[in-house]
């Protein structure tokens, strides 16, 4: 236990039961709910050798500060261990600027390093101080988008509705990208109901072209994908000659504004443009049978701009 100073909020344990006011103060800070499954799944998902999440409480024993890590097998350069994912740093309003980020960020840093953690992963936001914690950068993220529809889109933008009717638009800008997919005819694409040993073969066959990246075998997809409590995700895998080649993960976004698809993760030999373009064809005419409206798009994860062999994942 660690307090600041005097009347500062305190430094403590998860304690199981905490996850109900956790979760209230992420409404709070962030302004839409998460449920206790959520949070319970993202941050205690499995056993991890050191306490992964920070709470800062109030002498009543409010939390009033969060951050939370979540523990990762990682491969790096050639070696596995496990990492932290730093996730959810949040403040209740009236604590703010008081270095509640800094002081429980310290302290969970060096509880991690001290367990031999080897490194913390993070999206600091641009407003943070990345000296702080003595952020690194590591490489950019970008976010990839295709546009399904490109005419209704025009029509929105120029306030020209007739345009979104024009469909030949949309065909021949879908023809055009979808050009270089349409050799295909080596590779099969099945719908995964879990993921077994093909995930664990075809993560094997792929690593050692891999500079750095979560450990994407069948325990990582089960628990990202599979058991998340908060988005129903697709998981579906190419195969050649009966040999995983690679998978690709997509959900569908409907609400108030424009439907969209995230492909949060497609992982393949990126030399092997059959697989990617046999999971992309597999991929995206299931957004219009899944009755995508005038303005949908496809979306990608961020994709990182390091050489990695790899792209990250959609946020938990």
């Amino acid at each position: 236990m660690n307090t600041a100073s005097s009347g500062s909020p305190t430094i403590r344990a998860y304690r199981p039961g905490d996850e109900r006011a956790l979760v209230e103060l992420w409404e709070e800070v962030f302004g839409h709910a998460m449920t206790e499954e959520h949070w319970r799944w993202k941050l205690k998902h499995v056993w991890c050798p050191v306490e992964n999440v920070g709470p800062a409480v109030t002498e009543d024993d409010r939390p009033v500060f969060h951050i939370g890590g979540i523990p990762c097998r990682f491969h790096l350069r050639g070696r596995a261990g496990t990492v932290m994912v730093a996730v959810d740093a949040m403040t209740a309003p009236p604590f703010r600027r008081r270095g509640l980020l800094a002081q429980v960020g310290r302290h969970m840093w060096e509880q991690w390093r001290q367990a031999d953690i080897p490194l913390v992963l993070g999206l600091p936001n641009e407003q943070y101080n990345k000296a702080v914690l003595h952020w690194r950068p590591l490489f950019p993220l970008t976010w990839l988008i295709r546009p399904l529809r490109p005419e209704s889109l025009l029509a929105r933008r120029l306030r020209f509705p007739a345009l979104a009717r024009i469909g030949v638009l949309g065909w021949l800008w879908n023809a055009l990208w979808d050009g270089w997919s349409r050799d295909t005819a080596h590779v099969r694409v099945r719908e995964l109901q879990q993921a077994g040993p093909e995930i664990d073969l075809l993560w094997r066959n792929c690593r050692d072209g891999i500079a750095f990246s979560v450990i994407r075998d069948s325990a990582w997809l089960n628990w990202r994908y599979f058991a998340a409590p908060h988005y129903r995700y697709r998981v579906v895998l190419a195969e050649r000659k009966e040999q995983p080649v690679g998978y690709a993960v997509y959900r569908v976004k409907r609400g108030t504004g424009p439907v969209l698809g995230f492909i949060p993760e497609i992982f393949h030999d990126p030399d092997d443009r059959e697989a990617g373009g046999s999971l992309m064809a597999e991929v995206l005419p299931s957004y219009e049978g899944g009755g995508l409206g005038p303005d949908e798009m496809a979306q990608s994860a961020p994709r990182s701009g390091s050489g990695s062999r790899d792209t990250p994942s959609e946020s938990v």
